[in-house]
């Protein structure tokens, strides 16, 4: 296999563990545990395996079939929810932390944040306060990708090496600065495959949204649709960039842009 598809997924909930999220905007990205089991029992079924990064990376030749799992945010749910799916079918994923909610409702604390690294998962960061890295000065970037950093690795005890991007806001001097700061990897929401030809610092991802049906989230993970979704996440782009992050948010949680059940969104 010449590409692999890295998905990109933040909460889940249950009737016994929502997951807190408030407006339109949060709750597309709330998968239902049950919509997260039939995803991971599909990929089981027809043979699928989860990689972490460095371990997909650290081969010669990628194997067909096979798939990265990522998280972001850091939410309780991803304890509590979606570690024993995935134990359930042995898949691993990366979790992205976002290390000022840590300890808060609805978000995972550090003695869940070391379950999930002793579990074989791996831990990443996402920045202390889930600002978009773009708005904000050189110093608070630096802050956002250096503390987040330190206080994962004093929580787990190993270093830590990736971060996938608040929002998936980036630019050369992110790029830059998360490179001296020590991360190997950073992880965007640009939808497109992960191929061994391709920068292997720069990881893009596929957001796997709420009600996304089984059909077509067979047809992403086997190369179908992938042109519709890149050429949405060009229009999204572009109107972050004219509009800037502040006003496009602003625009974004009175009209969410792709309501129409079973699609896959981006942020």
């Amino acid at each position: 296999m010449s590409s692999v598809p890295v998905l990109m997924y933040h909460a889940l909930e249950d009737a016994d563990h929502p997951a807190g999220a408030k407006d339109p905007g949060e709750q597309r990205y709330v998968l239902q545990a049950d919509e997260f089991r039939e995803q991971m029992s599909y990929l089981r079924r027809v043979g699928f395996r989860a990689f972490l990064i460095e371990e997909l990376q650290a081969l010669a030749v990628w194997p067909d079939k096979a798939v990265v799992l990522t998280f972001d945010d850091g939410h309780e749910s991803n304890f509590t929810l979606a570690l024993p799916i995935l134990q359930e079918y042995g898949f691993k994923a990366e979790f992205f932390i976002t290390t000022g909610w840590t300890g808060t409702p609805y978000f995972m604390n550090g003695e869940q944040i070391r379950g999930l690294h002793n579990a074989g998962m791996r831990i990443g960061s996402h920045g202390v306060t889930h600002r978009f890295l773009p708005d904000v000065s050189e110093t608070d970037m630096k802050s956002e990708l250096n503390e987040s950093k330190k206080f994962l690795e004093d929580s787990t005890g190993i270093p830590v090496k990736s971060m996938s991007y608040p929002g998936g806001r980036m630019n050369k001097q992110t790029h830059r600065l998360a490179h001296l700061a020590g991360y190997d990897r950073v992880f965007t929401s640009a939808p497109q495959y992960l191929q061994q030809t391709s920068d292997q610092m720069l990881i893009d991802r596929f957001p796997v949204t709420a009600g996304v049906t089984l059909r077509v989230f067979a047809s992403l993970l086997h190369g179908r649709s992938v042109n519709g979704l890149a050429f949405r996440y060009t229009l999204l782009s572009t109107a972050k960039s004219v509009l800037g992050n502040s006003l496009y948010n602003r625009i974004r949680t009175m009209f969410i842009f792709g309501k129409k059940a079973g699609r896959l969104e981006h942020e």
